[in-house]
């Protein structure tokens, strides 16, 4: 489906409408302050207008989980140009934390990388906000999903391994001001990657 007719179909069902690719409130024409925060903090991915892209059907379809899984190569491939990431964006300081961690605790790892998932299907069907790829010396990958939850509108279908809550304050939000909750975060995926090496019987 091409990505602006999936984004004003998406729009329509929440009573909103598609502007600039985005979904805004009908009356104010913009975006609601738990998007801003999501874009600022994590990033958007990079879609064109007529790009077509795999959308999950309903979950009890047999090609939902081959679309979500499509989904996560297709978000991989069009993240945010690192250049032109808000300076608020803490993806590459989730990144060395996580990495710091995970070395902090002998784990054997050889990347750790931060992907945002706002903006595709990942986001607004399946409440996936983004995820943390965490791979191994051996190449072996483990994905740690989560959703960044601000309380400006709920998905009553998330199926992250992590809830990342943030409060916004009534007279906006300054990201660098939720790092200590963000940071909290990090200890919650080092907490989900350990427990699956070890049932793995890797640690």
């Amino acid at each position: 489906m091409p990505y602006i007719e999936y984004i004003k179909r998406e729009a329509q069902r929440r009573g909103l409408v598609e502007k600039m690719g985005q979904m805004v409130d009908p009356q104010t024409r913009k975006a609601d302050r738990g998007q801003e925060c999501e874009q600022a903090i994590l990033g958007r991915c990079i879609i064109g207008r007529a790009e077509r892209m795999p959308v999950p059907a309903d979950r009890t379809s047999e090609t939902y989980q081959k679309a979500k899984h499509e989904l996560f190569g297709f978000a991989r491939t069009h993240q945010p140009i690192e250049s032109e990431r808000d300076e608020e964006n803490v993806a590459k300081e989730i990144e060395s934390m996580i990495a710091t961690k995970l070395k902090e605790n002998n784990l054997d790892i050889g990347e750790v990388r931060f992907y945002t998932a706002v903006g595709t299907p990942l986001d607004y069907q399946c409440g996936v906000d983004g995820w943390v790829e965490i791979t191994n010396q051996d190449n072996k990958k483990e994905l740690i999903t989560f959703d960044l939850k601000t309380g400006s509108h709920a998905n009553s279908s998330i199926q992250a391994d992590i809830i990342l809550k943030l409060d916004l304050k009534d007279d906006g939000f300054t990201a660098r001001e939720t790092l200590n909750e963000l940071f909290r975060f990090t200890n919650e995926v080092v907490d989900v990657y350990k427990e699956r090496v070890s049932l793995n019987g890797q640690y």
